[in-house]
């Protein structure tokens, strides 16, 4: 079975990608030379090394790279690479986002050093995204403060860390980078289950609760300052849109908990749409019929009505070119509880000549810098300039990131241009999975 192009029969379907695999010492070749390529594998891993083997007329035997028997595969010894897949670690090592919500979480700490709590209170900041390193940088930076004002006299009422890892070797990992940041008090993993564990993690050996007025005891209560997450989830990472309705939901389900005042990161979001044509993707799920002797035609059956889906590519992987300015079809306030967005109609007008193959779907986050004197903030522009430091000017979306597609019947996969309008409907339940989107083609 291959899925090599060319003609061969194979069927080639644009969904399917090769693997590449970089050798960790890549050999330098000129041409004529021939290599030899050596796979390995254990019952975890396959890995791959390659070699130049001396050629017949070659006499300088000290350039040659001799077979390395028993060549082990490198071996991950910061953890992340186990934890995160390729795309997750792209996108923790993205500057530019990253320090957007490094900074914001920062700015919200000083907010938070602000608020006022009830003595029986117990003030935490929750961060509920994914292998998220946002609350380790909530507790260094609230430790540092606390130090200073130590230093200054002033003794403060600690504010606790927790982040919500719902899976146990993220908890494991994370946990061990708190200890490693001097945060082992201060900071505490959850799973997500029980919040009361993390109340009873952080009490001290004076009991459960605080004397109140009339020398009764109140029971202590947990109250969160910040509710903070980078949006990203371990299950939902392929589509955009349920990452930032299962931030707004734990935003809403916290709704009692939070204290007056308490900051929201991030606390806007936008849904954005734009169509696209696709130079190498216009057919997602080809017939396949009979594959290299197998028959494939039960699949064919199976997956006949694909185009009815929203599926999830990296965008960035493919060539493509934007025949619409990408619009916003909703502004989505996430500091706020949630609430039913009713129906709204976009018209996207045709700007470019191209062949109409899909509606791209995705979020954009912003309210970045409002502590700064920005007065809506900024915003984390998904499709833009920017996401590639090399070449400041391309436009384009992060490799890293997943955008929700939905392609056009191929009875609309035609060329358009200008006078032709795309039109987008959609809307939003409170208690939904999803947004409702519709959208067709309009002609002159």
């Amino acid at each position: 079975y291959t899925t090599k192009p060319g003609g061969h029969g194979e069927h080639w379907q644009d969904h399917w990608v090769q693997c590449v695999f970089p050798f960790n010492k890549p050999p330098r070749l000129n041409a004529g030379q021939t290599m030899t390529v050596t796979s390995y594998h254990n019952h975890m891993n396959i890995w791959f090394d390659g070699n130049v083997p001396l050629s017949p007329a070659s006499k300088d035997k000290k350039r040659a790279r001799a077979p390395e028997e028993g060549l082990a595969a490198t071996q991950c010894s910061c953890g992340w690479h186990l934890l995160h897949s390729v795309d997750r670690l792209l996108m923790v090592n993205d500057k530019r986002r990253s320090r957007l919500f490094e900074a914001e979480v920062a700015e919200a700490m000083k907010v938070v050093l602000a608020l006022q709590s009830a003595p029986h209170e117990r003030a935490i900041v929750l961060d509920v995204g994914d292998a998220s390193v946002l609350g380790l940088a909530a507790g260094h930076y609230l430790q540092g403060e606390r130090r200073k004002r130590q230093n200054k006299g002033n003794a403060d009422k600690e504010i606790l860390v927790v982040s919500k890892e719902s899976k146990l070797l993220s908890r494991l990992f994370y946990d061990k980078l708190g200890g490693a940041n001097g945060l082992d008090d201060t900071f505490y993993c959850w799973d997500g289950e029980d919040f009361s564990e993390a109340l009873s993690f952080f009490e001290d050996d004076e009991g459960e609760g605080e004397r109140g007025e009339g020398n009764m005891v109140v029971e202590r209560q947990l109250k969160i300052a910040a509710l903070i997450s980078d949006t990203y989830h371990f299950q939902m990472s392929a589509k955009p849109i349920w990452q930032m309705l299962a931030f707004h939901y734990k935003r809403t389900a916290v709704a009692p908990l939070l204290l007056p005042g308490a900051p929201i990161v991030p606390s806007r979001a936008r849904v954005m749409a734009c169509a696209f044509e696709l130079i190498d993707l216009y057919v997602s799920h080809g017939v396949n019929g009979m594959v290299s002797g197998f028959d494939h035609s039960h699949l064919d059956d199976r997956q006949g009505e694909w185009q009815q889906y929203w599926l999830p590519y990296k965008l960035a992987d493919y060539q493509k070119k934007a025949v619409c300015e990408p619009v916003e079809l909703h502004m989505v306030d996430l500091a706020s509880e949630m609430v039913t967005l009713p129906a709204h109609t976009m018209e996207m007008p045709v700007i470019a000549t191209g062949r109409l193959d899909c509606l791209a779907v995705w979020v954009d986050y912003g309210g970045f810098g409002q502590g700064q004197g920005e007065e809506e903030g900024g915003w984390l522009e998904s499709f833009g300039p920017g996401n590639y430091p090399e070449e400041p000017a391309h436009v384009d979306f992060p490799p890293y990131m997943k955008v929700t597609l939905r392609f056009f019947p191929y009875a609309q996969q035609q060329v358009v241009g200008e006078g032709h309008t795309v039109t987008v409907t959609s809307s939003f339940t409170v208690g939904a999975s999803d947004l409702d989107i519709k959208f067709e083609l309009k002609g002159i």
